[in-house]
């Protein structure tokens, strides 16, 4: 081998060498750890069912106010499981209230119409919620429900939808005020192996007024390791 060519080739050795280690100790991504993980799962044949729901809203081009109103609300509240394609529509005049209708979710909006998106009213999921009177096997999946919350959490994130609606007159005053409710039933419900687990859903908040009157009604759902969305809001401004 010519002599000149050996610290060339040394050095190409020991590049790769150093390349080699960086990849086998360098810290993974969370993207690779997770991948790496469902692996693992899927090799063991042990898949975990609680994984975490994501929620990606990806919204149609609609131009009608009440609808934009609406998923600014989506947007902002997160509503979990939400398909936002609108399937119905109706004005009423007396009060002037819009329901609105979309695969998974019903919404009533206060004053929109003569293109203002008016103030949404209530929302609320057809099945994912605390009542699952229109689909009863959806309780057969609050097994995954096992994330916790706590009152202080979950009133301020009820605050928070509130704070990105721009609602910042009714905030200030439910701040005031500052009485709330927090409900958070416990459920007995069986996981897919036949073990029973105690789970807790559904955390309600409810926010009252100077007056003493519930002024906003909020439900979540739990997902594994935390919140995963909203499945109810009730809002009188």
């Amino acid at each position: 081998m010519n002599a000149r060519r050996l610290p060339v080739l040394v050095a190409i050795i020991l590049t790769a060498i150093a390349v080699w280690l960086f990849m086998q100790f360098s810290p993974k991504s969370d993207s690779a750890k997770k991948s790496e993980n469902i692996t693992v799962q899927k090799q063991t044949g042990k898949i975990s069912a609680a994984a975490p729901i994501q929620n990606t809203h990806k919204f149609p081009a609609d131009s009608r106010p009440e609808v934009q109103t609406f998923y600014r609300f989506a947007e902002a509240a997160n509503l979990y499981n939400f398909d936002p394609k609108i399937i119905a529509l109706v004005t009423n005049d007396s009060p002037s209230l819009i329901d609105l209708g979309t695969p998974t979710h019903g919404a009533s909006i206060f004053g929109g119409t003569g293109g203002v998106g008016g103030k949404l009213h209530n929302v609320h999921s057809y099945f994912e919620g605390s009542d699952d009177r229109r689909k009863p096997e959806v309780a057969d999946l609050w097994y995954q429900c096992t994330g916790t919350w706590t009152e202080a959490e979950a009133v301020a994130e009820t605050y928070e939808i509130l704070r990105k609606m721009g609602e910042n007159e009714l905030l200030k005053r439910l701040q005031a005020v500052n009485k709330h409710e927090f409900r958070n039933e416990n459920y007995h419900v069986q996981t897919p192996d036949g073990k029973t687990i105690m789970v807790t859903p559904f955390p309600q908040v409810i926010l009252y007024d100077e007056t003493g009157g519930v002024s906003v009604k909020a439900e979540f759902r739990m997902g594994p390791n935390g919140p995963a969305g909203l499945t109810r809001w009730f809002c009188l401004y």
